[in-house]
């Protein structure tokens, strides 16, 4: 009893190494409930592993994205609709028309064109481009309405 008195330096150290060797449990303690708070994640994926099946992209990608696509081409816009081979393809061949644009107009006057004449005519292009794919739009809008107008005809004539 008066041996702890005369070594307080033994009891600190007493102390110290009691504390050392509980923290490391309790913190085991502590990570292992964290991990089953969160079954539910290692549920999923356990079964996705079971199965087999990779989660496909559609479903890696979610719902909003999928959504915003939908609108995107229910307002026309044929962009969502092409493969990303078909937009390189019609990039490459707009800039082949560009370049043979400004080749032949470099052509015509015999000399090079300057910066403020090359944007003009970069300009010219792209609006030309525009003006033909509003165009290639509007043709397919009316052949649509043309389709279905005479599909109502048939339906017509078929019920009558």
């Amino acid at each position: 009893m008066f041996s702890i008195n005369r070594h307080p330096r033994a009891l600190s150290f007493v102390f110290i190494l009691a504390i050392l060797l509980v923290l490391p449990v309790q913190f085991a303690d502590a990570a292992k409930k964290r991990s089953q708070n969160n079954a539910r994640a290692k549920k999923e994926t356990k079964a996705r592993a079971e199965k087999g099946k990779k989660a496909s992209a559609r479903d890696r990608r979610g719902k909003s994205r999928r959504e915003l696509e939908a609108r995107g081409s229910r307002r026309g816009g044929s962009k969502a609709r092409l493969s990303k081979r078909e937009l390189k393809r019609d990039r490459q061949q707009s800039a082949r028309e560009q370049a043979a644009s400004i080749k032949a107009l470099e052509r015509r006057l015999h000399r090079p064109l300057n910066k403020r004449e090359r944007a003009a005519e970069m300009r010219r292009q792209r609006s030309s481009r525009r003006r033909e794919i509003l165009e290639a739009r509007r043709r397919a809008e009316a052949a649509r309405r043309a389709a279905i107008a005479q599909s109502a005809v048939q339906h017509v004539v078929s019920v009558a």
